[in-house]
């Protein structure tokens, strides 16, 4: 291993570089280390090649793994894994290490983690760089895949997170409404199961 001091502004006494950086022959300075590579020693004449899987920065005084959601096919750059897609940060050398965002999550990209749907939102897809909104009709919890659909005599909007019941003069024509609907004058509603003639027992 080959070591580098120098002499700042023609000084006698000669320094070590710190880590991170090396001096070449005859500088008067220190430089950075270029992308790619890293030196961990003061006083390194060469910085060390950075491995495949690492990522090294300008500068870097150690090596490190890349990072989740990103890949290095150049230990000195890293790449974001596109919007609908994540990694765990483990052998990540390609595009190929990205994976499909699962179904009740998102990916949104920008080197950001993937993260579960949202109350009132779902995913039921791979791949979705965010969730999709609740139907009308339907309700959607935390993490939700398929949307749950609203029982007779009960409603939601769009974006919901549970369904309404409907008061005791209102009724639905079935699951799935996204309102309820006012019984007639001749008409009364039982225990929210739909309206009945009023002679009816």
């Amino acid at each position: 291993m080959l070591f580098r001091s120098f002499s700042k502004n023609g000084s006698s006494s000669c320094q070590n570089c710190p880590q991170g950086s090396v001096s070449y022959d005859y500088a008067q300075e220190c430089y950075l280390c270029p992308p790619g590579t890293y030196n961990d020693v003061s006083g390194l004449k060469e910085c060390i090649k950075c491995s495949q899987g690492d990522y090294c920065p300008e500068g870097a005084k150690f090596f490190s793994k890349c990072p989740a959601n990103y890949y290095c096919e150049n230990p000195g750059l890293l790449k974001d894994c596109p919007p609908g897609t994540y990694n765990n940060g483990l052998f990540n050398t390609n595009l190929e290490s990205c994976l499909k965002c699962p179904k009740g999550e998102y990916c949104s990209g920008n080197g950001n983690n993937k993260k579960i749907c949202r109350h009132g939102s779902y995913s039921d897809e791979y791949g979705l760089s965010e969730c999709k909104i609740c139907p009308a009709g339907y309700y959607c919890e935390i993490g939700t895949i398929n949307p749950i659909i609203c029982p007779k005599n009960s409603y939601s909007l769009v974006g919901s997170v549970i369904c309404i019941n409907c008061e005791e003069d209102e009724y639905t024509n079935g699951p799935g409404a996204s309102g309820c609907l006012d019984c007639s004058t001749s008409k009364f509603a039982i225990n929210n199961f739909g309206c009945m003639n009023v002679y009816q027992k």
